[in-house]
């Protein structure tokens, strides 16, 4: 998710709100449960270039499968290190925890994470999990006066 929408240097960011200027805001988030999970993207703009800015965020999401470069998977990797430092220090664990337990599968990871676990993140293991869980059952949500084609 961080390739497609870890800071200014994300795909998204740089393709869609700087080289392009379709919008003021753009993101990618996802959302886990116990059975699934799903990708959103949010992008502000205005209505004219509304299908633009869908159809170049549709392209980067596919574009993953064409290939991480090395540069945006340390990019990742430093940013996951930063946000194991920061879990202990920042929120109120005991009020996250109830709802970690609830929504997500599996083990609570030790406190400290996984030290090795961003260090198997690599470019063909990003292309071969894109690959192996390519995106289906999309849906769109706009607001504006007319509806948007999703791009074939």
């Amino acid at each position: 998710m961080q390739v497609l929408s870890g800071g200014m240097g994300a795909r998204l960011f740089t393709e869609v709100r700087e080289k392009r200027g379709l919008c003021y805001s753009v993101y990618a988030s996802y959302q886990t449960f116990k059975d699934r999970a799903c990708v959103m993207c949010y992008a502000g703009t205005t209505n004219e270039r509304a299908q633009e800015t869908l159809d170049v965020t549709v392209a980067e999401l596919r574009r993953l499968q064409e290939g991480v470069d090395r540069d945006e998977v340390e990019r990742v990797q430093a940013g996951l290190k930063i946000f194991v430092i920061m879990q202990g220090r920042v929120g109120p664990r005991p009020v996250r925890a109830p709802w970690r337990r609830m929504v997500l599968p599996g083990p609570r990871p030790a406190a400290g994470g996984n030290p090795g676990r961003d260090q198997r993140l690599t470019p063909a293991a990003i292309v071969e999990h894109v690959r192996r869980y390519p995106a289906r059952d999309c849906t769109v949500v706009t607001l504006g006066p007319s509806a948007l084609k999703f791009p074939k």
